[in-house]
């Protein structure tokens, strides 16, 4: 098992492979490792290496389950969408049936976030290290045409439109997730946040 979560960890697509055949079937694709008490899948999620992405098909294509949670109560699903990877939260939704996918979409951690709050949270990280914003905008769209509900709050009391407007978002994603009705429309408080921007929102550990 420590294998299979070190391979999934660096994003290692071929090591992980080996590893699959080499168990022949005899893998717990769902062992739990680690102080963060996490699955394989969790670590592929968070992974920055090129081969992350492959990782995350190959475990779910083992059976791997996004929706098993960490000991923050947050799910494969959160971990791909806060760390940006698009094909991985891509490949999930393909794997529950579609009367489960907004259980999946809509599942909030110890902290209140669901996989949207956390694919809205924008980390300094990501812009110093050439990161494509737009990926973040790919699974916000993604996310809500699998029914994820932008109108849930975190335990902070904050919508996903609130965490983006905390965020300083400058990519379209306060428009992409701006109620029909909002305070934030006023012109008034839109001119003091530009103002004033507001710090930005610390993201909980998932």
């Amino acid at each position: 098992m420590e294998a299979l979560h070190a391979a999934s960890a660096a994003g290692d697509a071929l090591g992980l492979h080996a590893i699959l055949l080499d168990a022949s079937g005899d893998v717990h694709v769902n062992g739990r490792h680690g102080a963060r008490d996490e699955t394989a899948l969790h670590a592929a999620c968070r992974a920055s290496d090129v081969g992350a992405e492959e990782c995350c098909k190959l475990l779910l294509a083992a059976g791997a389950d996004p929706a098993i949670r960490c000991i923050h109560g947050g799910s494969c699903l959160h971990q791909a969408a806060q760390f940006h990877n698009d094909c991985a939260v891509t490949a999930m939704l393909q794997i529950p049936a579609p009367s489960s996918l907004p259980a999946l979409v809509n599942m909030q951690d110890k902290n209140g976030w669901t996989a949207l709050h956390a694919a809205v949270y924008k980390q300094r990280t990501y812009w110093l290290d050439g990161s494509d914003p737009q990926r973040r905008v790919a699974i916000v769209t993604t996310l809500l045409r699998a029914r994820a509900d932008a109108g849930l709050r975190n335990n902070a009391g904050q919508t996903v439109f609130e965490l983006a407007v905390a965020s300083n978002c400058h990519d379209g994603l306060s428009d992409l997730l701006r109620p029909a009705s909002s305070a934030v429309e006023d012109p008034h408080i839109e001119a003091g946040r530009r103002d004033n921007p507001q710090p930005e929102a610390e993201a909980p550990e998932m």
